[in-house]
């Protein structure tokens, strides 16, 4: 989640963040690897990053951002583990995780191998698991995009040479949410032909709890198929790619 999707009232969190949760808990606990510690790089507010940290049990979770406020900095220990968040990797000094976290980051910056080669070289354990997911298809780049600061989106054959170039292997990837492209392609056509569209992404979200819950509920649904549709060797495209790789 980017900080500038960040909810802009108090309600509940918007299904779609909810769904890749769920999404992401599966790909990982497929592994069945025990993870104590985890890097959330661009961790955001830190919702997807504590959400795994507690599914997955780890005891350590570190979130990096630029954009955190003073205020969301620190160090808070509970009895079974402890969170930290920075506003800059300075913080980390040498240290090294099983997990590293760079979920919807890449996209952001101008030279997306360098952050690669950063979460390789410098923070993943000889061995470790680094989870990358990007927006899907560039041909979707939009208004939307740039409201988020995105440089580019990413298909499946570009995400994997990107992460390989980087000496990191490949052990799944595939796509999430093929119920969301063709409402996004009908956003992209309508913008083309000129409609304006009021798009802040997941923080925009203030619909009925009631709703937000059969959304998730569908949007899980739906990203459950992809993975199993992954696991028998079918590719469906969706709107978000993903790739599980391991730090040689």
């Amino acid at each position: 989640m980017d900080l500038s999707e960040v909810r802009r009232t108090s309600g509940q969190r918007h299904p779609w963040e909810i769904a890749r949760v769920r999404a992401l808990s599966t790909i990982l606990r497929r592994r069945q690897v025990r993870i104590e510690s985890i890097l959330d790089v661009g961790c955001g507010d830190g919702f997807i990053g504590e959400s795994l940290r507690n599914m997955l049990g780890a005891r350590a979770l570190v979130g990096i951002d630029a954009h955190l406020p003073d205020t969301e900095c620190g160090i808070l220990r509970a009895a079974d583990h402890v969170i930290e968040r920075y506003p800059s990797d300075r913080s980390i000094g040498d240290r090294r995780f099983d997990l590293v976290l760079a979920l919807d980051v890449i996209e952001h910056v101008d030279d997306d191998r360098a952050l690669v080669d950063d979460v390789v070289s410098h923070w993943t354990t000889p061995g470790g698991l680094v989870l990358v997911t990007v927006p899907a298809f560039q041909s979707l780049f939009s208004h939307h995009d740039l409201a988020l600061r995105h440089h580019r989106r990413y298909n499946h054959a570009q995400l994997r040479t990107l992460l390989e170039g980087a000496g990191l292997a490949i052990l799944e990837d595939g796509y999430l949410f093929a119920s969301l492209v063709a409402p996004r392609a009908l956003a992209v056509l309508g913008e083309r032909l000129g409609f304006q569209q009021d798009d802040h992404g997941v923080g925009s979200w203030e619909g009925p709890p009631w709703l937000a819950q059969l959304i998730a509920a569908t949007l899980t649904l739906d990203a459950e198929a992809l993975l199993a549709a992954t696991r028998l060797g079918i590719r469906v495209p969706g709107l978000t790619a993903w790739a599980l790789c391991a730090a040689q």
